[in-house]
């Protein structure tokens, strides 16, 4: 039940988010104040990369936190090789 509702939260959000997109074509002025100079983009555009953006920075974050749990993960697995090495017994 859980993966159903997740399945259709997610396509209703991505078809809300292409909708939005596909709708708000006006350009509208983008500007990196120190890093480039200012350029147009259709709004939809800036919406999608800013959902992009927030997506990926999401990931990052959560792969970051999640670095002491897989090493931990990788060293009960060597250990446990280790002893079934040890003890000739199979799993």
């Amino acid at each position: 039940m859980s993966s159903l509702l997740k399945i259709l939260f997610t396509v209703s959000f991505v078809v809300i988010l292409f909708w939005f997109i596909l709708i708000n074509r006006a350009s509208v002025p983008v500007s990196f104040a120190p890093l480039w100079g200012d350029f147009s983009l259709p709004f939809g555009g800036v919406i999608f990369l800013s959902v992009l953006f927030g997506f990926l920075w999401g990931a990052l974050i959560v792969w970051f936190n999640g670095a002491s749990i897989r090493n931990d993960y990788r060293k009960k697995k060597k250990e446990l090789k280790k002893l079934v090495e040890q003890t000739g017994n199979t799993i």
